[in-house]
């Protein structure tokens, strides 16, 4: 959903003019990809009950959406799966409901806390929000709200570390800061555990001491993801897949396209954070291809095989082998070009997102023009 279609719905609610980020709550709402044509009705600014966050309360459609700033609360809990069929009364402070047993309540706006300005000395980068430092905490937030609430996509996830180990390896210090962020939380039995992670995932960029904490743990998180690049991945997010498309859906379940935006992101900023070397950017747009279309994984595609091209191998990786069928034909001799039309005629089907729409088609249509030029013999830009 596009920004303007936000701002167009929102500015009609008064609740909206109430928050004083307003650029960032957009940015949180658009992470829900929400359909351009879901109506919202209502909207009312307080806080969720117990979070300590102020944030937007609204009706989008179907579904009962909370969305605090980043790093706050996002919730999304679908109207028809509330406990007693729906919502007891209009959004407003005082606002009771629960979903799956579980009791939520709206209160009044908190107190808003001004963020004290990062310091140079005490924050590695001082590059502010817009850099690389807070896209590291951002990427790994976005990828772990996602986990926490499906935990059925944790093997795809590690498949990915091991896509992007094999390729670009650990070596960078970004992508190793990146990944204990990530993963130490789901490590047990290393690091400071799920609840020692909170503090370094709370603020929006990782001081020098925790910087070097995490390092010290990369290791451990390195040697599972070296461990997983022979395997297949992309079983969870083809379940989800399928659950989506049959409207089996859990209550507050997250959605495909979300799970495959955070993925990509993730993958993307883990790539680039080293500098784009050669061949870097057709593995980019290989991995998303194949995000996007995990039913290709989940039938054997191993974790370390290359996506749009060779892979550098991890130091101290085995050399990479091709997962069984590489570079056939699909089952039964399938025609790829009819392949692509359904998978396209999928995305078609779904409500709004016409940006990813058409970024898709824009990358299918650039794949074509690369592979008539090399059946021609001729070089690829």
């Amino acid at each position: 959903m596009t920004r303007d279609t936000w701002k167009r719905q929102l500015k009609s609610l008064p609740a909206f003019a109430a928050c004083p980020v307003q650029s960032r709550l957009l940015d949180r709402l658009e992470e829900l990809m929400v359909a351009e044509d879901a109506p919202i009705p209502e909207a009312a600014w307080g806080s969720l009950g117990g979070s300590g966050a102020n944030g937007l309360l609204l009706i989008a459609g179907a579904n009962l959406i909370f969305a605090a700033p980043a790093p706050g609360p996002l919730r999304v809990w679908s109207l028809r799966g509330l406990d007693g069929g729906g919502l007891p009364g209009p959004l407003a402070p005082g606002l009771a409901w629960s979903a799956g047993g579980t009791a939520w309540r709206f209160e009044a706006p908190r107190p808003e806390v001004p963020e004290a300005p990062a310091s140079p000395n005490s924050v590695y980068g001082g590059s502010g929000e817009g850099g690389l430092a807070a896209s590291l905490v951002a990427s790994a937030r976005r990828l772990m709200e996602v986990l926490v609430a499906d935990l059925d996509l944790l093997p795809d996830a590690w498949g990915l570390i091991a896509a992007c180990y094999d390729r670009v390896g650990l070596r960078e210090e970004d992508r190793r800061v990146l990944a204990s962020l990530t993963f130490l939380p789901f490590i047990p039995d290393a690091g400071p555990g799920p609840e020692g992670m909170k503090p370094f995932l709370r603020n929006a960029l990782v001081s020098k001491e925790e910087r070097i904490a995490l390092l010290s743990y990369t290791v451990e998180v390195e040697s599972r993801a070296a461990a997983r690049r022979l395997a297949p991945w992309g079983m969870g997010r083809s379940a989800l897949q399928a659950q989506e498309e049959a409207g089996k859906l859990p209550v507050g379940g997250v959605s495909f396209l979300r799970a495959a935006a955070s993925v990509s992101q993730w993958a993307a900023v883990v790539v680039t954070s080293g500098g784009m070397g050669p061949g870097e950017a057709d593995f980019l747009r290989g991995l998303s291809t194949a995000i996007l279309a995990p039913e290709g994984l989940a039938r054997g595609a191993a974790a370390g095989a290359a996506f749009g091209a060779p892979p550098s191998a991890a130091p101290g990786a085995a050399p990479v082998t091709a997962p069984p069928g590489a570079g056939k034909a699909g089952p039964e001799g399938a025609d790829p070009e009819a392949g692509l039309k359904a998978a396209l005629a999928k995305l078609e089907a779904l409500t709004g997102m016409k940006p990813i729409k058409e970024q898709v088609h824009s990358l299918s249509n650039l794949m074509r023009v690369h592979k008539k030029r090399v059946d021609l013999g001729m070089k690829v830009p």
